[in-house]
Parts: structure tokens; sequence; C-alpha cells
């Protein structure tokens, strides 16, 4: 029965690209580019799926997604409301039933706040043990997903030629980060919000920028290149003040910059890859490598430090709440803050009487590019090894409900709630445009569970004042390189297992 499915999916896409090509006209055709020639080339739309006519037979896709805070409107919503993107989400899911001809089922686990995501690891690890199926698709965050692959518990997705890697709605940075030799066990990208909600960015103040003639030139500098972390620093210096004349700086007064930091925030997490920090790399074949650049690392550290400890910077203790930052910043009492997208959305910022804009974090060198890191909170997908023998059907519907959601709910999201209601600014939505096209993920974020030295790691670092990373490296480098031969010959053992 999957052979005749499969035969019968391969000759309707066959089919669909052949009518699709006799129709085609260029004269309407938004995806289309110029040769130098002068003549019409057509450019494949990367943007929808070729899957064509599908028919899954009515079966039931079972969903189990860890939803908690802004994911729980992400995969499943019971209802339309009139809003947005609740609606778009809705409808998606619907139009997947119709299309495919099936009947989705999500589960969702609600866990309670601070919770280290590890519901939904528990609940497949329990099913695959028992060799259930009772869940097709898992939906989890990204830094405990990683645990059910290293335990053989996922299906390679590249197993099945029906997810098509390179489309728009599948994450490059991603895939090149998860994937190891030919394999894949999960995928996400900007077909999930919180691929969006999770970027890390740098809002300011536009009234309190141009109070000091830098609002509008702040963009002309990121453009430029010059959008480093020693020039926030220069920029954050402009504006101690000290609003309750206390005679000492305090959390009452207004600063340049302001950001809580300690092992419990992650608000300056985007400096690891906005200075091009990595720890974990690729071979020729694909495989991890040990290869981080110990002395870029020391100079990053040396610059966030810089602007941490400058007379412009108010840094919150860790028995702050990230809330106490962003009302802070609400209320014109800091021009800039580090943050995820999601801050747009919180009421704090909403309720801001003054516009705020949106830059990217800082790089650490004018010659380098811009990077985007995403927190490890944004969902990842895959197949249960026990439905290996459903991946093709599975394959496809991960690849309609990408190319779905990046075509109803993205829109929603980035073009009507984000860049229309949150951002006002032209010029914030270019930079936006900037930051989500330059994601970049060091793996070893992902894998955060195998290592004793990532990122989070660093959050001590800006607590202390002091740069101590590299006594940190020499205890922790031998366990890193032995922790990256694990990783490869765990992955090894799991593909030669299941070959």
């Amino acid at each position: 029965m999957k052979k005749l499915l499969v035969w019968v999916l391969l000759v309707t896409m066959m089919l669909t690209a052949v009518l699709s090509a006799c129709a085609n006209n260029p004269q309407n055709d938004p995806q289309q580019g110029e040769s130098s020639s002068g003549e019409q080339e057509t450019i494949e739309n990367n943007d929808k799926d070729d899957l064509g006519e599908v028919d899954l037979g009515k079966r039931d896709i079972v969903i189990i997604a860890r939803t908690e805070g802004v994911n729980q409107n992400e995969v499943y919503v019971e209802e339309m409301d009139s809003d947005p993107i609740n609606d778009a989400v809705y409808n998606r899911n619907l139009a997947l039933e119709e299309r495919l001809n099936c009947n989705i089922d999500v589960v969702q686990l609600l866990p309670e706040p601070g919770s280290i995501a590890g519901e939904a690891v528990d609940a497949v690890t329990n099913m695959v043990v028992a060799g259930g199926t009772d869940y097709n698709i898992v939906a989890n965050a990204s830094y405990t997903s990683m645990t059910l692959a290293l335990q053989g518990r996922m299906t390679d997705l590249r197993g099945t030629d029906y997810i098509d890697f390179e489309k728009n709605y599948w994450s490059q940075g991603f895939n090149e980060a998860l994937s190891y030799k030919d394999s894949q066990f999960f995928v996400t990208g900007p077909m999930s919000l919180s691929y969006y909600r999770y970027m890390f960015v740098t809002m300011f103040n536009k009234q309190m920028m141009e109070d000091v003639g830098l609002e509008a030139s702040l963009y002309e500098t990121v453009e430029n290149g010059e959008w480093t972390i020693g020039y926030m620093q220069e920029v954050a210096e402009m504006f101690y003040s000290d609003l309750n004349g206390s005679g000492s700086r305090d959390a009452e007064d207004l600063y340049g910059f302001c950001a809580r930091i300690g092992p419990t925030s992650s608000m300056m997490d985007g400096y690891w890859e906005g200075s091009e920090i990595c720890i974990l790399k690729k071979d020729a074949d694909n495989a991890y490598t040990y290869e981080i650049d110990k002395e870029r690392l020391t100079d990053s550290l040396d610059a966030v430090l810089g602007l941490l400890n400058s007379s412009g910077t108010f840094t919150a203790t860790s028995n702050a709440g990230d809330n106490d930052v962003l009302t802070k910043f609400a209320q014109d009492e800091s021009a800039m803050i580090n943050y995820r997208l999601i801050a747009v959305e919180d009421p704090t910022i909403r309720n801001m009487t003054k516009d705020y804009g949106i830059l990217p974090i800082p790089k650490l060198t004018r010659e380098q590019d811009y990077k985007t890191h995403v927190q490890v909170e944004v969902l990842l997908y895959g197949v249960p090894i026990t439905c290996y023998d459903q991946l093709d059907e599975l394959g496809i519907f991960l690849e309609a409900y990408a190319s779905e959601s990046y075509n109803r709910v993205k829109p929603a999201y980035y073009g009507i709630a984000l860049t229309s209601k949150y951002v006002k600014d032209p010029e914030s939505v270019q930079m936006l445009d900037r930051v989500i096209g330059s994601v970049s993920i060091d793996p070893v974020n992902l894998y955060c569970v195998s290592f004793t030295f990532t990122s989070a790691n660093i959050r001590a670092v800006h607590e202390s004042g002091t740069n101590t990373v590299n006594s940190l490296l020499r205890k922790n480098e031998s366990s890193l390189r032995k922790g990256v031969d694990k990783l490869n010959k765990s992955l090894d053992e799991i593909l030669e297992r299941n070959s």
C-alpha cells in the first residue's frame, strides 16, 4: 500500500510540474529574474511546497507539543476568535486536514513555569520503549529535543524525499546545525512562530536617541557595517543621569543600556552568535568538530564586559525579572535593551508612550556579518523512530504543514501583527528583514545537555564583571573534545543501527 501511495504521489507531482510549466506566464510571475543578457529567466518559487495533490486516506496525525507561554497558540488553537494569529493557526490546520484528507490531533503539554521542558521527552521515550506509535510528530523545545535524537528515539528525516530542506520555510541555519553527515532528526524555521519570537534584537527608544542626534543615524550605522559592541557602548555612555538625585548610580536613574545578567538570564546570549563565536563546526563529511576561536571569544567577552561595566549601563541582578528591564525601557529610563523579539508583544512594551526602533544585535568587528541568535526554546519538529514505516506520509504532512504555516501564519504574524501593529517605522522593518535573514546557530547550544560548556556558561562571566573565559576553556577543553567525539560516535551508531 505504501509503495502504491508513493508511486501515485510521484506521478501526481510530475504531472503538476508539467502543467505548471505549460501554464506559466512570465509577465505575471512574481518569482521572476532577469539574466545579464536582458532575457527573462524563471526563478523557482521557494515559498510553496511541490507536493501537488495528495491524499492521506483520512488518517490521524497526532502531534505531541510542549506548548509553554508564547508557544501555546503555535501548533493548535481550539477556535477562531478574530485575532489574526489565532485565526491563521486555526485556518492552517483546517486547510491541512482538507488538503491532505487527514485528521490533526494535538496533545498539548502545558508545563509549570520554570520547567526544564522534559515532559515531551519523557512521553516520547516511554512510548518508544513500549514500541508504541501514539504520537506521530514531536514539537518540542530545541534544547531538550536532541536528547531524543541521541537516544535513538527519532527518525532520520532525510530518509524521505517529501521534505525539501532547501525551501524558504525551513531554516538553513538550523539545517546546518542539526544535520549530521547525511542525516537530520529535527527541522524548524520561518514556518514556526517561535522561530521569530525567540530571535534576539536590539530595541532603542527613538525619542531618546533623537534627543542626542542619533535616531536616524543608527539605521545608517547598521547599513554601513559599523554597529559594533564598542559603538553601542559609546552610545550608551551618552545617557547617564541621576534622576532621583541620590548622588549614586541606582536602579532609578537613567541609562543608555539596561540588561539583566547572571546564570538565570538569557538577555545577553545573543552576543555569542552575534560575535561569530562557535564551539562546534563541521568537517568535510558534515560531522561535528571542536574548533572554537579562543582569541575571538576573549575579544568578544572583553567588548561585552566593557559595555556592561560602562558608565552608561545598568545591570539588574539575577534576583530581578526580565519585566524589570522591559519596564525600565518602557518608562524611558533606558535608551536601549537587548531582548527576544517577543518583547514587542508584551503589554509593557505595547503601552510605551514613545516609539521604539529595532536593530540587530551588535557585532564584534566591522569586518564580520551581522548574525542572529535564536534562543533554544524554539520548537523543533521530528518523527519518533517507532513511526519510521510512516515516514513518507509524515514527511508529506511536515512539508505541507511548514508550507501552509509559512504562507498563512507567517503573514498574520510578520505582516499584520509584527510589522504593522508592533513595529511602526519602515526602517525597523528593514532591520527585521536583516535579522531574520542572518540566523546562525552554534550546535553546542542545541546539544547543551551533552556538554559542560556552552554559551550559557558565559552568563556567570557577565555577572562577575571579569573575563575569566580562558580559565573556563582550559578547565572544560578536555571534556569538550571528548564530548564531540562521543557525540559523533553516538550518532554514527544510531545511523548504523537504523541503516
